[in-house]
């Protein structure tokens, strides 16, 4: 704990650098056998493998781009029709709202909406503001190294570590002890 009874974000851990990814893979899922919390997988690039071995969820921004879509088509319609009404556009003997010509303006809101909240989605859900890497982070993990980050009470330190070097860990340390 931190004065004025803030919460330290130092978490107690172990932390496993792996160069191949079967070897991550295979550290994953000895983890997950063993009921431990797995905090953090570092990596140079995406994969697919190791989001299956996690069994994590697909991301929600999808739905912030849904939202911002369809909020862009009603905004769209909304400001054509206002001012088509309100300044009386009226061409060719064509109704005043003539909604086949409000398709244009309403797919480019669509389009700006959606790419609107996506960014937003991102900056919210991947939190993107923060300026300072965790204390378990290495620079290795951007170039060709894997890490993986596992929560543990000080009793299962000693096992945890054990675990990850049977798993093809090249390097085993502790961290926030």
């Amino acid at each position: 704990m931190k004065k004025n009874g803030e919460i330290d974000e130092k978490k107690q851990g172990v932390m496993g650098i792996f160069r191949d990814m079967e070897w991550l893979l295979h550290a994953i899922k000895n983890i997950k056998e063993r009921n431990v919390k797995i905090d953090t997988v570092f990596s140079p690039f995406f994969s697919h493998e190791v989001q299956e071995a996690l069994k994590l969820q697909p991301s929600p921004i999808r739905y912030f781009a849904l939202a911002g879509g369809v909020l862009g088509i009603v905004a769209g319609f909304g400001l054509a029709s206002y001012a088509h009404l309100e300044w009386k556009f009226i061409t060719s003997g064509k109704p005043v709202l003539s909604w086949i010509s409000f398709f244009v303006i309403a797919f480019e809101g669509c389009i700006l909406g959606g790419v609107l909240a996506t960014v937003i989605g991102m900056i919210v859900k991947n939190r993107l503001f923060h300026f300072r890497l965790p204390e378990v982070y290495d620079s290795r993990f951007s170039q060709d190294q894997f890490g993986l980050f596992v929560t543990c009470q000080e009793a299962e330190v000693d096992e945890v570590s054990m675990l990850l070097r049977d798993s093809g860990a090249e390097e085993v340390r502790v961290v926030g002890k």
